[in-house]
């Protein structure tokens, strides 16, 4: 037997060599077997405006980190500058007034407090004409609508400026009584606020980041007109990562939340990781159908599982729309 194997070693080299790749394909197909192949998402916010107008700046491009509370555009406000400037006006006029209440009432002022209504009432009686056709044009369409708010706005101003005139006319009248500088002060409280509404609305026009991450895309581009409520770019939260794998029924009874496994991730540094088993789909509702059957199996459906990276912040290189190989354990 010896004297055999010493002459025919070299038979059993093929055979050996023959055994061990088969050994190895069988190992290697077990294992692709039980790997699951998935997709790398992240969470994302909508960014939109709190205010309608132009885009008049716009501080960032597609692919920029930002940070929470960064500028990222300024809506133009010339229309808020207006009206800021208006409402300013009337809070100089109604303190105005008060001080002229403090200090009594004089023949030429009550002849000129009464000049100033008749004025007043004059503009308000145009304004309201005005309006009116206004009003008629814009059901016709033939102007805009924020045409027709502005306007509507100027008509507004008007009476109130009227009613103001009034009021102090009367009072210059009347002479000065404690109720009537206390109703004076009121309007001067009442200009204050809507001056500090101007100061709110104009702040509206500046759209700030509302998270650390990236610009992923871009709706609105500077100089177009952006709506209230209409995202105007994503930003992708930092250290959001989640990885999605459609998991067969009969495979996802262990993975539990909070139970870990190893994925793989091509084109990441380390490229195989740990996670960690976050959501798992509450019911058939939401799960995927799979209609095929193989022979002698039933009928089985895959469940959306979800999985957070154990260390976020140590990954390089993981993006939103990359492929990962689950290894289950």
């Amino acid at each position: 037997m010896k004297t055999f194997l010493k002459q025919y070693w070299a038979l059993f080299i093929p055979i050996l060599v023959l055994i061990a790749a088969i050994y190895f394909l069988f190992r290697q197909s077990t294992t692709e077997s039980n790997a699951l192949i998935g997709m790398v998402d992240a969470t994302s916010v909508d960014v939109a405006a709190e205010f309608p107008g132009r885009l008049d700046s716009l501080f960032v491009e597609q692919g920029d980190t930002v940070k929470t509370g960064q500028l990222l555009g300024v809506l133009r406000t010339n229309e808020i500058d207006a009206i800021r400037a208006q409402a300013l006006a009337a809070v100089d006029a109604a303190k105005g007034q008060l001080e002229l209440l403090q200090q009594g009432p004089r023949k030429e002022l009550i002849s000129a407090t009464g000049k100033l209504y008749e004025i007043a009432e004059d503009q308000y009686d145009l304004f309201s004409k005005t309006y009116d056709r206004m009003q008629r044009l814009y059901n016709a369409d033939v102007i805009s609508g924020q045409e027709k708010d502005i306007f509507f706005f100027k008509y507004q101003a008007a009476q109130k400026e009227m009613e103001t005139a009034k009021l102090n006319l009367e009072m210059l009248q009347k002479g000065t009584r404690p109720e009537l500088i206390k109703s004076a002060q009121a309007i001067v409280k009442q200009a204050e606020q809507a001056y500090e509404l101007t100061k709110a609305l104009k702040e509206n026009t500046r759209i700030y980041s509302p998270a650390n991450g990236v610009i992923t895309s871009l709706v609105i581009h500077q100089g177009e007109i952006v709506s209230i409520g209409y995202p105007i770019m994503s930003v992708e939260k930092e250290h959001s990562f989640i990885l999605r794998f459609n998991i067969r029924q009969d495979m996802a009874a262990s993975l539990k939340p909070g139970v870990k496994a190893s994925v793989k991730v091509p084109g990441c540094e380390p490229e195989t990781f740990s996670v960690t088993v976050s959501t798992v789909a509450p019911s058939l509702t939401f799960a995927n159908w799979v209609p095929s059957k193989d022979k002698g199996q039933f009928e089985l459906r895959t469940f959306t599982i979800e999985f957070k990276p154990s260390d976020p912040g140590s990954l390089r290189g993981l993006r939103s729309g990359m492929t990962a190989s689950l290894q289950l354990p």
